[in-house]
């Protein structure tokens, strides 16, 4: 009996480049999610390792045996929860600036710590980067910058931005088994019965403490910085054309939830993210002939080494940007160096 066609969004030359590169990094082991920031198609969804279904139907038992044994848990890009690091500070930059808690020219001087509390937090360039304002914060990742832009602007604020670009909730990718991640802040602590510390504002400010999010949930959040605070469901199924000559079903782009935020911090944030990409530590990713704007991050993992992140978007010169993108290598380090060029 002759099938319907689905036709999908997957670009199988995006695909096929997650694919490739995740396996070439040093653990080979992470995920890759490509979005379209216009519509939420998405372009490409990889989970490594991963394993080959033809083995599933070999006439070899040993060989389905085996590939059984060996199956990967789960799909990391969907059901991998991580914490997000520095890939979360362009959020919290938007809920600074668009709330008008600091300035894109307000310096502050980081000597390699932030005292708190009778305790130091560490920038990660223990020598400081000295003064120090919003563009190149950005650019060289400073978590001391991000610590006085997060006490200035609160825990709330930042919570209430996470949430809106849909952090701590399910994207609602049709027929996936996603996890949610968890949100982080003072209305979801207090939700809990615990209470909040300024303390807990520095972590949540440079995307720690007990934040976490899924691959997916990053590109549609880098989608949504891109196309400037709309946050689409993702989905994979462009058109089915029906074998008994039905209407073909066509998918409509489905907005979620809409970012607000005022046009002077969008083009803050979007400077920055450029900047990181043409002179910060998201060198690895520039191509020439493109804008790309993206952001590098090294997440701690309690279990061993760091995880590295780079999330992104890029467009041709003078057009809407066409492609978002986040990747996470597991134990990959520094996002800069394994991430971004992936």
């Amino acid at each position: 009996e002759a099938g319907s066609n689905i036709h999908l969004t997957i670009d199988s030359e995006v695909q096929r480049a997650a694919d490739d590169t995740l396996r070439a990094t040093p653990t080979g082991r992470g995920a890759a999610v490509a979005v379209d920031p216009r519509n939420g198609n998405i372009l490409a969804i990889s989970s490594q390792p991963d394993f080959d279904p033809n083995a599933l139907l070999s006439a070899d038992p040993d060989e389905v045996k085996n590939t059984v044994v060996e199956l990967p848990e789960f799909n990391k890009a969907i059901s991998g929860t991580y914490k997000p690091g520095s890939t979360f500070k362009p959020i919290a930059g938007l809920a600074a600036l668009s709330e008008g808690r600091v300035g894109v020219q307000d310096a502050v001087y980081c000597p390699g710590y932030f005292p708190l509390g009778g305790r130091n937090f560490l920038c990660w360039e223990h020598k400081g980067h000295k003064s120090i304002s919003w563009l190149m914060a950005l650019a060289q990742s400073c978590d001391v910058y991000f610590y006085t832009l997060g006490l200035k602007s609160g825990g709330a604020a930042i919570e209430r931005y996470a949430r809106a670009f849909g952090l701590g909730s399910k994207t609602n990718i049709p027929s996936l088994p996603e996890k949610s991640g968890h949100l982080f802040g003072p209305e979801t602590r207090k939700k809990s019965g615990k209470s909040w510390y300024d303390g807990d504002t520095l972590n949540l400010s440079i995307g720690q403490g007990e934040l976490t999010v899924t691959p997916l949930q990053m590109a549609v959040a880098m989608a949504a910085m891109a196309n400037r605070g709309t946050v689409w469901r993702p989905h994979y199924t462009r058109k089915i054309v029906y074998a008994d000559g039905s209407p073909e079903y066509v998918q409509q782009p489905e907005r979620l939830r809409l970012v607000q935020a005022r046009d002077e911090a969008w083009d803050a944030v979007q400077r920055g993210l450029e900047t990181v990409v043409s002179s910060g530590t998201g060198g690895g990713a520039r191509i020439p002939g493109l804008v790309v704007a993206g952001k590098t991050g090294t997440a701690q993992n309690p279990h061993g080494e760091d995880h590295a992140w780079f999330v992104a978007y890029a467009a041709r010169p003078g057009e809407p940007a066409s492609i978002a993108v986040a990747v996470l290598v597991e134990n990959g380090g520094h996002g800069g160096t394994t991430a971004a060029p992936v």
